[in-house]
């Protein structure tokens, strides 16, 4: 049991490592890859070296971290929450509670902009969290700018901190704005990963227990999840150049739903499946007008 650690200071890692593993198998897919993501980050050790060493002494605060880590754990509390870092595509971006932890399939988005926007240089990424479109914009596409707003000041100081650290200051806007940025400037493409689930859906844990952790101001929407796509296709012309468009994410069986939306505000739309095969990410662009 991982308790019988608590008091030792020399400590053999590949048991650590199963045992950490063991308690983790009915919370996550992948419990040997969490217990050494959790030891690497609490012992400081490259997790690639973690198996090299066979009895290792080990500061006692470090291996009360780790049982510290494993019990939040245990209570649904995120790994990212908890290690206080997400990868995301080519950056490392903080996150804690006040910004939603960038989903793996969100990555999929840059992929999208260069295939159907390869020309695109200037962006607006509305409801930013943690930076990691925008950023992620900034640091693949090249000679790009980027605006970034977010209604969450918490969230926005998380999103310059990332900013900070992955050397991306001068490349990214942060504005505190609900949606659209004050001045009414235009873009190539406006990029969106709104708040999407049902404020009214009453079995979120059928979703994951890890949400309830994050900040429900990222996750939930009126109209069955769809109001904030109606908000931003509404007045998103304003903010587009004739030849722009939009790349959204949607939630699970939205996408007909959201390309409808776009029609109806004379956008061209379709939809796109993620890697997993579902519906994920609709792209809309202006109709031009005969």
């Amino acid at each position: 049991m991982i308790k019988e650690f608590k008091k030792k200071r020399t400590v053999n890692l590949k048991q650590f490592a199963k045992d950490i593993s063991d308690q983790l198998k009915n919370k996550t897919d992948n419990p040997s890859l969490e217990s050494k993501i959790i030891l690497s980050h609490f012992l400081e050790i490259d997790i690639k070296d973690l198996y090299l060493f066979d009895n290792i002494e080990i500061d006692i605060d470090k291996i009360n971290s780790v049982y510290e880590a494993i019990e939040l754990r245990l209570k649904d509390k995120p790994l990212e929450y908890i290690i206080g870092y997400k990868p995301f595509r080519f950056l490392k971006l903080k996150v804690n509670e006040d910004v939603l932890i960038p989903r793996n399939e969100t990555e999929e988005i840059i992929d999208i902009i260069k295939r159907f926007f390869p020309r695109a240089k200037t962006f607006l990424d509305i409801g930013t969290g943690s930076g990691a479109i925008a950023l992620s914009i900034a640091r693949e596409i090249e000679n790009s700018f980027c605006v970034a707003t977010d209604i969450s000041e918490r969230a926005l100081k998380i999103a310059k901190e990332n900013a900070k650290e992955n050397n991306l200051e001068n490349k990214v806007v942060f504005e505190l704005a609900d949606l659209f940025p004050l001045e009414k400037e235009k873009f190539d493409v406006i990029v969106s990963n709104p708040p999407y689930i049902d404020i009214n859906n009453t079995r979120l844990s059928v979703i994951s227990e890890e949400i309830y952790f994050e900040p429900k101001i990222a996750l939930f929407a009126e109209n069955k999840g769809l109001y904030f796509y109606e908000k931003i296709l509404f007045k998103a012309k304003d903010y587009l150049f004739l030849d722009g468009g939009l790349i959204f994410e949607v939630g699970f069986n939205q996408a007909k739903e959201v390309v409808e939306i776009g029609e109806s505000n004379n956008f061209s739309c379709f939809s796109l499946k993620d890697l997993n095969g579902i519906d994920r990410f609709v792209v809309c662009r202006r109709k031009m007008i005969k």
